[in-house]
């Protein structure tokens, strides 16, 4: 931004860097101008990328340990936009977040609860049954555990019907948020901005966005269903329906 003020025209250089916790970016280009840059995404719309470039890659394992990872920063995002529809004390929501910020059978359990008060009607678990490759019954919930906590190695095939079953599930859920509470997720989504602000310590910080396979940010409807979303030709196999 300093040479776009300077010259009228930002430089044409490119900066490769490795993804930050964070989501905050410090580059410096040739003039010596230092620019800070920050994702849009939220993390489980980044963490969801990355476990899918770990099964295009070939690592089942790692994918769905990182598919899981997102599905609860996921939680964590879906627990505050209920949290501020029902006017939730941001100070008291921090402390409360923080008996539960590691542990993820709580951080379940409170989406649970919020989804529940949010949609009396209905229930969206992730926990039901469905069929293995293997042919028997199996708990998605087990499953993740098995391979987080056990070491179990998961077949492509495995992995991807569970991040098949990830994706959805998220992106019913974000459906339902745009249709019944947008204001409030626009509220978390603006949450999120702030919080960066607060990160770069009065330094000006731009914002860039990147197109994400989950994205708060899409204007259309999300595909259906995973192989849809991807580009099928990046696989080294196929998943058979």
């Amino acid at each position: 931004m300093e040479c776009f003020s300077i010259h009228g025209q930002p430089s044409d250089e490119f900066v490769s860097l490795d993804l930050t916790d964070d989501g905050i970016y410090a580059m410096q280009c040739s003039n010596g101008h230092t620019t800070l840059v920050s994702l849009q995404q939220h993390k489980f719309e980044i963490l969801f990328d990355m476990g899918i470039n770990a099964l295009i890659d070939g690592y089942p394992r790692e994918a769905v340990a990182t598919i899981a990872s997102s599905l609860e920063r996921f939680y964590e995002f879906y627990i505050d936009v209920i949290c501020i529809k029902h006017n939730v004390n941001q100070d008291l929501y921090e402390k409360i977040w923080k008996q539960v910020k590691k542990q993820s059978e709580r951080q379940y359990g409170a989406y649970l609860f919020l989804n529940l008060i949010d949609n009396p009607n209905e229930i969206d678990i992730l926990t039901i049954y469905d069929k293995s490759p293997a042919g028997k019954q199996e708990n998605w919930s087990t499953f993740r555990n098995k391979i987080i906590h056990e070491g179990y190695i998961p077949q492509q095939e495995e992995a991807f019907m569970y991040i098949d079953f990830v994706y959805q599930h998220i992106c019913k859920l974000i459906l339902k948020l745009k249709e019944s509470n947008e204001e409030y997720l626009q509220t978390a989504i603006s949450k999120h901005i702030s919080r960066v602000h607060k990160k770069a310590n009065g330094s000006m910080i731009s914002f860039m966005s990147i197109a994400t396979i989950i994205s708060l940010s899409r204007g259309d409807i999300q595909p259906a269903t995973l192989h849809e979303a991807i580009n099928p030709t990046h696989l080294k196999w196929q998943y058979k329906h």
